[in-house]
């Protein structure tokens, strides 16, 4: 008993020692403070008046009329210094008076006050949390933040109990002030705001509120910070650390969109796990959902699912036609041409998805007119090409290409091809045969659109009805490319199946411009307000192309969990080509089709289909990162199973990278599985679900 008494004396001393700066801490600290010191005040006052009358006898208690005693006289007097009260003397009643003016009843509307003050600012720098259950979560932001809520809202607006929580380390009010005046009022009246940093723990534990349940997480980051890539990754681990602590016996997945900037990192992230442990295991709270907003965009003005366009939820008269047109059928003489001004992430980005479309059936390996091509035009296109030839190494030690600085004569610059050229220094120069099995070629061309020479080649182009010539003006500067635009000579203009011209804020210069004589067939893309539209479908359509493959028994949504995400990148990568398969097989895909004619068309073409399948397959591994086997002796590995297949895949090793004639020899019995043809059956209903889930985003 006498150490308590030690020690409580001990805590006493200390904190009246440093009286002034542990009041302050305690004052600050919030309303329950602020009321602990008010009525230990009002008690500590009371008790001393109280103690007052009883020595000095200022209180007679033969003239008390209310007949409960000082305690009560006392008190009423500090609670109303203006009663009169005839027990108690003159200036003791002008002492309490005093002292309840001073603290029952100014200190205490001071408090009340304050109270409301810091609530109110509490709010205004987002400081304040509040308990929601089941919402969805926005971790940072950025300038297309507004089109993502819009987004969220007209998923959640008949659930009126679901909210949008967002948490940046931006001024709230700059955040709100933002959202105000590019969302409707409905939008906002969702919508909560905080202050906090997405990569610190206790921020995320306590401000999300995760432990209530929330059904999405977007993990966006900052605008123009330095090492945003790296934080999100990090900030992804974290919130999975806190869902396996406050949910350690739920086993459901919390959907988190988490977006990567880097074209770099953005591979890195399709190709391995680059979270690492924990989100690499089984007891991953977090199906993590990657997302680049170049490539949301590449995607979108590549077409490669039709979707009705938005801009500030405008539908605009314009929509993004099909590089291919209305179709490159096997009897078809035409190819596509792809011409890319600029090499920053958006033109790389643009270039690397079209790469996954550009796949048709009338590709022959003897005939370089059956190619598709892809051309970069760039100031710096020789070092920023040798950057990009680099990266894809595994791609350019198979693919035609060809450098050209000296553009007065571009017609005459060789090609390089490292598998048909006999001076080839390829590794795969002698193992993979002496025809070139890739269907799509590049260029990279040194100067810009309106240099004489290179206008003189892209009229050549445009004029050939035999090429359908997609240009994209992709430089970061949005009125430079509406300059290059108006630039350009007038027969390009005309004859181009498609021009892109990139714009970061606003459409409304293309949308002018579109007006005048000529223009019609430009369009604007890459708006930052308008990008997440229709951004979740690629990964649904790719769970319905990896679901062909799954047998009966299994559960396609359980199965899809346990795939790589490479192998989920290649499941969304060939559901991209869902419409192109279906324009190339003869079909109409402006109009509604019939699950009928899509499979007599599949059967019809099913030699065509399968070839060209697997000319696409190869473009996608060598991107993805995989290699061909350079030699004899790997190839006896991976038959002969010295080495798992398994293994080797994680060493980004592939036998099948061929073409389809060694394809059908070396792998006999994958080939014969014809595991290609297991979705082209299907395609009937991967286009009857792709519509369905095109109208329910578009509803």
């Amino acid at each position: 008993m006498g150490n308590f008494f030690n020690k409580a004396f001990f805590k006493i001393k200390l904190y009246l020692r440093h009286f002034g700066l542990n009041f302050d801490r305690d004052f600050s600290r919030g309303l329950k403070r602020q009321i602990m010191w008010l009525l230990a005040l009002m008690l500590v006052v009371y008790l001393l008046l109280l103690a007052f009358s009883k020595i000095t006898g200022a209180y007679n208690s033969a003239l008390n009329t209310t007949g409960y005693g000082a305690w009560y006289d006392i008190l009423y007097l500090l609670i109303d210094p203006g009663a009169p009260n005839a027990s108690l003397s003159a200036t003791f009643s002008i002492i309490c008076a005093v002292f309840g003016l001073a603290i029952f009843s100014g200190m205490l509307i001071s408090v009340i006050s304050n109270v409301l003050d810091r609530r109110v600012e509490s709010y205004s720098k987002g400081l304040t949390i509040y308990n929601l259950k089941h919402h969805i979560v926005i971790l940072g932001f950025n300038r297309s933040v507004p089109s993502l809520l819009t987004k969220i809202y007209d998923d959640i607006k008949h659930n009126s109990d679901k909210f949008i929580l967002l948490m940046s380390d931006r001024d709230c009010e700059d955040v709100r002030n933002h959202i105000h005046v590019n969302v409707s009022h409905d939008v906002e009246s969702r919508l909560v705001v905080l202050r906090g940093a997405r990569n610190a723990y206790e921020d995320l534990e306590h401000r999300l509120q995760l432990h209530n349940g929330v059904d999405t997480i977007y993990l966006l980051g900052e605008e123009n910070e330095s090492a945003h890539d790296a934080i999100n990754v990090e900030c992804a681990k974290k919130i999975n650390l806190i869902l396996q602590k406050c949910r350690p016996n739920d086993s459901t997945k919390v959907k988190c969109h988490i977006q990567i900037n880097s074209h770099i990192m953005f591979r890195l992230v399709q190709t391995i796990d680059v979270m690492n442990s924990p989100l690499s295991n089984n007891n991953s709270h977090l199906e993590l959902l990657p997302f680049n907003f170049n490539e949301i965009w590449a995607q979108k003005a590549l077409a490669t699912i039709p979707s009705s366009v938005t801009i500030n939820g405008d539908i605009q008269h314009w929509a993004y036609q099909p590089l291919d047109g209305k179709g490159i059928t096997p009897q078809s003489n035409q190819r596509v041409h792809l011409v890319i001004s600029g090499m920053n992430d958006m033109a790389i980005a643009l270039a690397t998805n079209a790469a996954q479309i550009l796949h048709f059936p009338n590709f022959k390996e003897e005939d370089n007119n059956t190619r598709s091509r892809i051309t970069f035009i760039s100031n710096d296109a020789n070092q920023a090409g040798s950057e990009f030839r680099s990266f894809y190494h595994n791609l350019f030690d198979l693919a035609r290409w060809r450098e050209i600085n000296n553009i007065a004569d571009i017609d005459n610059s060789p090609w390089i091809d490292p598998i048909a050229d006999k001076d080839s220094e390829s590794p795969y120069h002698e193992i993979l045969g002496d025809k070139n099995f890739l269907d799509i070629e590049w260029e990279f061309i040194s100067g810009n659109l309106t240099d004489s020479h290179i206008s003189k080649y892209l009229r050549q182009k445009s004029s050939d009805k035999t090429i359908l010539l997609t240009i994209a003006l992709c430089e970061p500067d949005s009125e430079h490319n509406v300059k290059t635009c108006m630039s350009l000579h007038h027969e390009i203009i005309h004859d181009s199946y498609n021009i892109l011209v990139r714009q970061n804020e606003s459409p409304v210069l293309i949308n002018q411009l579109r007006k005048r004589h000529g223009f019609e067939r430009v369009v604007p893309f890459g708006i930052t307000s308008e990008c997440y539209h229709g951004e979740v479908l690629h990964h649904d359509l790719g769970k319905l192309v990896h679901s062909c493959y799954c047998s009966n028994d299994k559960d396609p949504e359980k199965e899809w969990e346990t795939q790589t995400p490479i192998n989920k990148w290649s499941s969304i990568y060939s559901a991209n080509m869902l419409f192109v398969k279906l324009r190339f097989i003869g079909l109409d895909t402006s109009k509604p089709l019939q699950s009928e004619e899509i499979i007599n068309a599949v059967q019809n073409n099913a030699d065509a289909m399968r070839l060209t399948e697997h000319n696409r397959w190869n473009t996608e591994r060598l991107l993805l990162g995989f290699r061909p086997l350079r030699s004899v002796e790997e190839r006896d590995k991976w038959k002969n199973c010295s080495k798992s297949k398994d293994e080797m895949k994680s060493e980004m090793l592939h036998l099948d990278i061929l073409s389809n004639e060694m394809f059908r020899e070396l792998d006999k019995e994958t080939y014969e599985k014809d595991n290609d043809m297991k979705v082209n059956n299907q395609l009937h209903r991967l286009y009857s679900e792709a519509i369905s889930l095109i109208k329910a985003i578009e509803n």
